[in-house]
């Protein structure tokens, strides 16, 4: 039995609207830039999915794993100034590096062309 064999009910609108908010993600910190706690969510999220992947995939996440362990690593250093680490910041993702999947708008509703708006006493 194979992976799309044992697929579960669901599991493709969840990992669409994991990359639907990867990307609205992407596109609001390239504007106002990461807190610290949207990092550590970040990279929780990017553990689980990594672990949650594993079954599929095997072994083959085990960069993922290490690179969340690194990432993790250097934000402590970055945090401690007393720490024995090279006190530089961590190196930036290329934006190459980054997929710009478009993000699907929702539709907008409006009340049509022929509202003119709520009538005000004079």
């Amino acid at each position: 039995m194979d992976v799309t064999e044992q697929r579960a009910v669901g599991v493709d609108g969840y990992a669409e609207s994991v990359v639907v908010s990867a990307c609205e993600l992407a596109d609001v910190v390239a504007v106002s830039g990461w807190t610290p706690e949207a990092v550590d969510d970040t990279l929780e999220a990017v553990e689980v999915l990594a672990a949650a992947l594993a079954s599929a995939v095997g072994g083959a996440l085990a960069p993922v794993a290490a690179a969340v362990a690194e990432a993790r690593a250097r934000l402590a250093a970055d945090a401690d100034p007393n720490s024995a680490g090279d006190g530089g910041p961590a190196a930036p993702i290329p934006d190459a590096a980054v997929s710009r999947r478009p993000v699907p708008q929702a539709r907008r509703r409006g009340l049509g062309p022929g509202y003119r708006g709520i009538p005000q006493a004079r």
